[in-house]
């Protein structure tokens, strides 16, 4: 019975940090060695995943290990609430200037499905959001920038839905590379590389159901 701490491709290796006090922080390497050594990079090929902090959490009778970002400073746009009364809300003014490098964070007011959607102008898309019918959380990369140079580069990634609340959490930090998922609280993750020649500055979130969004915030990373 193996339970992930992060079910996305581009995570591995991860180490725990000492002299943190009473937190458990850990930091791992983002990327993957089927493919590491044909990424579309220059100089620098990988990075680190955001630093987490780790603790225990029951789910009826199972035990998990969750994780949750430790982020750095930044300007934050605390939206509130919204509804999804039309099924799209476009979010893009809230980056702009970011330069692809933010935090989106919400609350789903019912375990229903949703859509977030990147872009630029160069036509490049990423899409990650809840699969209700299945019950996982997915990233879409098939149409993010260079996505065909290893057959080994996974197009979809999911991890599954383990909280049994009636709402959805859902933390989400993008990088001009990387995205990291954080949903219901951190217990189940997903971190994905991506390659794009020029940064998401297009942010919309969708939903085929009318659902209500609470405390909406996106948080400039610098």
């Amino acid at each position: 019975d193996i339970r992930s701490i992060d079910y996305g491709p581009d995570n591995y290796a991860g180490v725990t940090l000492s002299n943190t006090g009473d937190r458990h922080i850990l930091m791992g390497w983002m990327s993957n060695w089927e493919y590491a050594n044909t990424v579309p990079a220059s100089t620098w090929r990988s990075g680190m995943t955001i630093a987490r902090t780790l603790h225990l959490q029951q789910v009826k009778n199972h035990w998990y290990l969750v994780s949750t970002p430790i982020t750095g400073t930044g300007s934050v746009e605390e939206i509130g609430d919204a509804t999804l009364e039309n099924g799209s809300l476009d979010l893009s003014k809230y980056i702009k200037g970011s330069n692809g490098a933010f935090e989106l964070s919400f609350v789903v007011d019912q375990v229903a499905p949703f859509n977030i959607i990147l872009g630029n102008e160069k036509g490049d898309e990423l899409m990650l959001g809840f699969d209700q019918s299945n019950q996982q959380y997915y990233v879409d990369r098939s149409k993010s920038g260079n996505t065909n140079f290893d057959s080994a580069f996974i197009h979809r990634t999911v991890s599954p839905r383990i909280s049994d609340h009636k709402t959805i959490s859902y933390r989400l930090l993008v990088d001009h590379n990387s995205v990291e998922i954080f949903a219901d609280g951190g217990i189940s993750n997903l971190s994905n590389l991506f390659f794009v020649e020029q940064p998401f500055d297009v942010l919309n979130l969708k939903s085929s159901h009318p659902v209500g969004i609470k405390d909406l915030k996106v948080k400039i990373i610098k």
